[in-house]
């Protein structure tokens, strides 16, 4: 039998983890720490953004409600980005997955702090080369992905080929090969080699490999979460896909913000996306200064951002 989603065996999982009481509970939680702690808030925040994000992707198993579902992901998205005020390295250890809903949710603003928010993949260790400029490390095809979003195609295209040199030696095994076969279509404006290589993604053990990363968890059974991030980033440049796959839903793709993206939650309606970060972060000592700026503020250019940040070593 050939490996495909399973939307009603699913669902139960989805609800289960979008329960209103779990919900509530986060909101009640978030506003207790922000009087006795708020450098705690970034828990009751995670829940949040789990809960959104299971309860967008139920929105699509039940309704298919377009506009609901980028709705639900923005404020899974807002949430996430709320949790790192206090934290701006984020504890070093999200990468380029936290894109999913961002991506879904086709909010230019948000898409853009997620963006130039690069502090939790960049640090290294003291005398040692930063795992993101290590082909062999999973920080670096993040930052590849980074560099796709932005356009930043020079440095991508330079990396990619190291990555291939290297032969992909990542956790997930050779069928990162794929995403970086992609890069190099991209830069190229190679749409049928674009598709073949996402399209890669979609099929048998590969499908199966990458779809399951511990990451994925709410969305394992549903899309591919590599394939639609991947998508997404190249009908931001303008290439409509065409690929065929029950791991992604064709409705995703083009990007079309919604009219709506309230949350009906005031602490997160009216947190600005923009704020500046309220601590440097321990593993920063210009955290602050690395806040992501609006989309019309002036920016260095992204290298000169990235190589901007001051390590700590603790």
């Amino acid at each position: 039998m050939s490996y495909s989603p399973d939307f009603q065996g699913h669902l139960p999982h989805l609800l289960g983890n979008s329960k209103v009481g779990t919900k509530n509970m986060a909101v009640e939680g978030y506003k207790a720490l922000m009087q006795r702690d708020p450098k705690l808030t970034s828990g009751p925040l995670g829940i949040l953004r789990n809960t959104y994000l299971a309860d967008c992707l139920a929105q699509w198993v039940q309704t298919q409600d377009l506009s609901e579902v980028k709705r639900l992901a923005f404020i899974s998205a807002k949430a996430k980005r709320m949790g790192r005020q206090y934290a701006p390295g984020g504890g070093l250890a999200y990468g380029f997955y936290s894109a999913f809903e961002v991506l879904l949710s086709d909010h230019e603003e948000i898409i853009h702090w997620y963006a130039w928010h690069v502090l939790p993949g960049i640090h290294g260790s003291k005398g040692r080369v930063p795992n993101y400029l290590q082909p062999n490390k999973s920080e670096f095809h993040s930052f590849n992905c980074r560099l796709a979003l932005l356009g930043e195609f020079d440095w991508l295209d330079e990396r990619s080929d190291k990555a291939l040199e290297d032969g992909v030696k990542l956790g997930a095994g050779k069928s990162y090969r794929f995403d970086f076969l992609f890069f190099k279509a991209l830069v190229a404006g190679d749409k049928n080699a674009m598709e073949e290589n996402i399209q890669a993604l979609l099929e048998g053990r590969v499908a199966y490999t990458r779809n399951n990363e511990s990451t994925f968890g709410l969305q394992n059974k549903l899309v591919s979460s590599w394939g639609f991030m991947l998508a997404k980033i190249a009908y931001r440049h303008g290439y409509e896909l065409d690929i065929d796959s029950p791991w992604l839903p064709k409705e995703w793709l083009p990007v079309k913000p919604t009219d709506n993206y309230s949350c009906g939650i005031d602490f997160i309606d009216d947190f600005e996306l923009f704020t500046p970060f309220y601590e440097n972060d321990r593993f920063y000592s210009n955290g602050i200064e690395m806040s992501p700026r609006a989309s019309s503020a002036e920016q260095l250019s992204f290298r000169e951002w990235v190589e901007s940040a001051q390590y700590l070593y603790p």
